[in-house]
């Protein structure tokens, strides 16, 4: 939210810069049942010369369009070194990054993540919570999901796929396998899959 919201405001004229709280325990953060606020930090906000009109309307307008694009990578480009370093530079003391970047590993990993999403949309709670958050492409009332054309489906392709998640039609036999598997392209391809542990 807060790196939407810094991207949006330079296009604005202003540049935002995140100041964490330096004594913030991320221990205490954690999900809760009732209202139990925590600092996190503040945005510093500063003027800065307005972008130009045609790339600062490009650049509102993919973040309204933002969607997921769940395609195969080309597996010839290699992550840059200097992209792991920067990764590993920007975490926190608790956080662990590895970087998976052969073959097998990367397999390996597309295998487990395919294996552990079927197991979870054979579970009607979640694959109804899941239909619930898939919106219908002119949603604009919703303050939580994600709407069809987010992930590049048409008006059609996005009511039936909530409507069968939600079991308000029959989902075909293979459709939640067909799910799973397509993630897995994708992992397969990338560059490297990169894993945080904390």
């Amino acid at each position: 939210a807060i790196e939407n919201l810094v991207q949006e405001a330079e296009q604005y004229g202003v540049t935002c810069r995140w100041q964490a709280c330096p004594t913030l325990d991320w221990s205490s953060v954690a999900p809760s049942s009732g209202p139990r606020d925590r600092y996190l930090g503040k945005l510093l906000l500063s003027s800065a010369p307005l972008p130009e009109a045609t790339g600062r309307k490009a650049t509102l307008g993919r973040m309204l369009d933002r969607r997921s694009v769940r395609a195969e990578f080309d597996s010839a480009v290699t992550m840059p070194v200097e992209l792991g370093h920067e990764l590993t530079d920007a975490l926190a003391p608790s956080v662990q990054l590895s970087i998976f970047e052969s073959t097998t590993d990367k397999f390996a990993w597309a295998k487990l993540d395919e294996l552990a999403l079927k197991h979870k949309l054979e579970e009607t709670p979640f694959r109804r919570e899941l239909g619930e958050w898939l919106l219908p492409n002119d949603d604009e009332l919703h303050p939580r999901g994600m709407r069809g054309r987010e992930f590049g489906f048409d008006d059609r392709v996005t009511r039936e796929l909530s409507a069968r998640l939600r079991g308000e039609l029959p989902m075909p036999v293979d459709q939640l396998s067909s799910i799973a598997r397509a993630g897995r392209i994708g992992l397969c391809s990338a560059s490297a899959i990169c894993v945080l542990s904390c």
